[in-house]
């Protein structure tokens, strides 16, 4: 995502605030939520699941073989690689590639991502960072 990505217009939603849920019923407030053991939980079993080394901050890692692969998938959000939208042509660029397809199925493969999954795929990219 260009550090701007989240001033671009939505093109299916009409604002961010359309996904935001409403405050979770047993904590009243997005603060009480964040501030209770329930989520520190819950965030250590990610922290444990997600780290590919141990560190300060997760010296315990829980990853599994089979959860490597979709981790690796995801990770790639670092400067100098494609995001997760940059992921969505690259995979079905290689999709086309490995089914030899010709140039005619190769557009009509690009037509319908952008079609059926491009437009809520960036809509998604444009309000993670929540702007509104």
């Amino acid at each position: 995502m260009a550090p701007l990505w989240g001033q671009v217009e939505p093109f299916v939603l009409a604002s961010a605030s359309q996904l935001r849920p409403p405050p979770p019923d047993l904590y009243g407030t997005y603060e009480k939520l964040l501030a209770s053991d329930d989520h520190q939980r819950q965030v250590g079993a990610a922290r444990t699941a997600g780290a590919d080394k141990p560190t300060g901050r997760t010296p315990v890692m829980s990853r599994t073989p089979d959860r490597e692969v979709p981790a690796r998938l995801w990770e790639h959000d670092e400067d100098g690689t494609c995001k997760p939208p940059g992921q969505f042509p690259q995979a079905t660029r290689e999709i086309a590639t490995h089914r030899k397809l010709n140039t005619d199925e190769d557009a009509r493969l690009f037509v319908r991502l952008d079609r059926e999954g491009g437009h809520g795929h960036r809509g998604a990219g444009r309000v993670v960072p929540d702007p509104d």
